[in-house]
């Protein structure tokens, strides 16, 4: 499949980007986050291999990344604020969004 954006600018103008194409892979596989909420220190089920693992505040802030993570790995995020953040899993080119509660 083939994608581009158009943009529409205020004053009607359009312009557009590149076209790209794209995989899109039909993973049935539902990667689990869990405690959810948690205080810091969580563990996910189902990682591949070697995934990589990034943190982003809600502002898109990045708060805390790991790579070379497995399923059996815990993780603790250490001393970061209460709140709700998205957690980015990256699996062999393939990108997965999750939302983590901190909540002490």
């Amino acid at each position: 499949k083939y994608y581009r954006l158009a943009q529409v600018d205020f004053d009607g103008t359009i312009s557009y980007s590149n076209i790209i194409s794209s995989d899109c892979i039909n993973d049935t596989k539902q990667i689990v986050l869990y405690p959810n909420p948690n205080s810091g220190t969580f563990r996910i089920k189902d990682l591949h291999q070697n995934s990589t693992l990034t943190v982003y505040s809600i502002s898109g802030q990045l708060i805390w990344q790991k790579s070379n993570v497995n399923t059996e790995d815990e993780f603790q995020l250490g001393n970061i604020p209460e709140g709700i953040y998205t957690i980015s899993i990256e699996e062999n080119g393939n990108f997965k969004h999750k939302k983590l509660i901190i909540a002490k």
